[in-house]
């Protein structure tokens, strides 16, 4: 990818870790605005944010529909703030009901973890963990992410994208 994200953007105050804090990577998803977030856009039948506007949208697994779907991701996801961005809009963290007993699905810890988008020359002397995205390579330039900076943890969001890399695969054991 051939562009920083810091020549892209701006930093949205001091949220997250001072020594790399959290930025506004809107400006860049603007450019690439594929889809609208709200006017009846749900998964399960329900409203993937209160308010309308332009959106993002993206290919994920939904560990509830067990299919890859496009969502409409809102243009401030991950930016500006150290927030639950995951909880109203990715497929795996919307309640879907139960067939057997209509009792609601547990929702994958990632949902109520808090990260935000970081730059990656702030992060790179920091303490703090932090990753390049692939989720939006179609944007042409790297996008970092970090659950450190704001105080949470990637592991649950890490264990989660395993077991999706290998559901539903055929696993062979060879061997002594």
């Amino acid at each position: 990818m051939s562009t920083m994200i810091t020549s892209l953007v701006t930093t949205a105050g001091y949220d997250g870790s001072i020594d790399c804090p959290c930025i506004d990577v809107s400006s860049l998803f603007i450019s690439a605005a594929n889809c609208v977030v709200g006017n009846g856009n749900s998964i399960n039948n329900l409203e993937l944010l209160p308010t309308d506007g332009p959106g993002l949208g993206v290919s994920v697994y939904g560990s509830s529909t067990g299919t890859y779907a496009s969502t409409c991701f809102p243009l401030m996801y991950g930016s500006g703030s150290c927030k639950q961005h995951d909880l109203s809009v990715h497929p795996s963290c919307q309640v879907v009901d139960d067939d057997d007993n209509n009792l609601p699905i547990p929702l994958p810890e990632f949902c109520y973890e808090s990260f935000c988008y970081v730059d990656y020359n702030k992060c790179k002397d920091s303490k703090k963990i932090f990753r390049r995205t692939d989720q939006f390579g179609f944007l042409e330039t790297d996008i970092y992410y970090s659950y450190s900076t704001c105080n949470s943890t990637a592991d649950y969001y890490t264990e989660y994208m395993s077991t999706q890399a290998v559901k539903d695969k055929f696993i062979t054991v060879t061997g002594t």
